[in-house]
């Protein structure tokens, strides 16, 4: 476990950042003799990396444009440390969603709200992609014009209930490697209670 851990750690340096480019070769010959956990490890490294380079270091607010270029510039890296096409959609449907809350434009935030009958993911990418970590009931119209999408399910309204700025890009950035919390957030208000209730139960 700390052999892959230290694996893990070394191929974020692969990735590009910056002027500095990628390292697909690299990340190759790293990833090459693992086993699945020790690839899970290092894969997991590697979405925190893109991630962290996407941060701001003043706001620690994820810029969905820097993520989507972080994807676009390390392709030929990701695809070489055993990323599949599924891997890197994940990562892609998530930054698109940020880059549209982050839209200064008043149309482009309304639209991500109507997109998709207003999966879970639209209202994660909202929040997280706010300048505050104010809690839902505290952005509901007003300035935001925030509204929430109509779950019906008890369990995932109190889930939404809790959220902010603050806990929304974690679970954000968890999903890049987390198939089935990213399914959950693929959730809408019109799925059954049953399965609204246990999205909310695995995002929390």
């Amino acid at each position: 476990l700390f052999r892959s851990a230290e694996q893990g750690k070394d191929i974020a340096t692969t990735l590009a950042k910056g002027r500095t480019p990628g390292k697909p070769d690299q990340a190759a010959r790293i990833t090459r003799d693992m086993t699945p956990e020790q690839l899970q490890v290092a894969k997991a490294d590697l979405n925190k990396g893109l991630a962290d380079n996407a941060t701001s270091p003043t706001t620690g607010q994820l810029s969905g444009k820097k993520l989507l270029a972080q994807v676009e510039s390390n392709r030929e890296v990701l695809t070489a440390a055993g990323f599949t096409a599924d891997d890197v959609g994940r990562i892609e449907t998530i930054a698109k969603q940020l880059e549209v809350s982050q839209s200064r434009s008043p149309a482009a935030a309304t639209k991500l709200l109507e997109d998709d009958v207003g999966r879970i993911l639209n209202l994660f990418a909202r929040i997280a992609g706010s300048k505050t970590a104010q809690r839902i009931t505290g952005v509901i119209g007003g300035a935001g014009g925030l509204i929430i999408p109509q779950f019906t399910s008890k369990t995932a309204q109190d889930m939404l209930k809790s959220l902010n700025a603050n806990n929304t890009t974690k679970v954000l950035k968890a999903a890049f490697d987390d198939k089935e919390l990213f399914a959950a957030l693929m959730v809408k208000p019109t799925d059954g209670l049953k399965r609204q209730a246990e999205a909310a139960r695995t995002i929390k």
